[in-house]
């Protein structure tokens, strides 16, 4: 798994937070 990845999965779970929250 290249960092990238990584980073996209961390966005991808903070902006699923702020939709479930909303």
């Amino acid at each position: 798994m290249s960092k990238k990845d990584r980073v996209v999965e961390a966005i991808v779970h903070l902006a699923v937070k702020i939709i479930v929250t909303n």
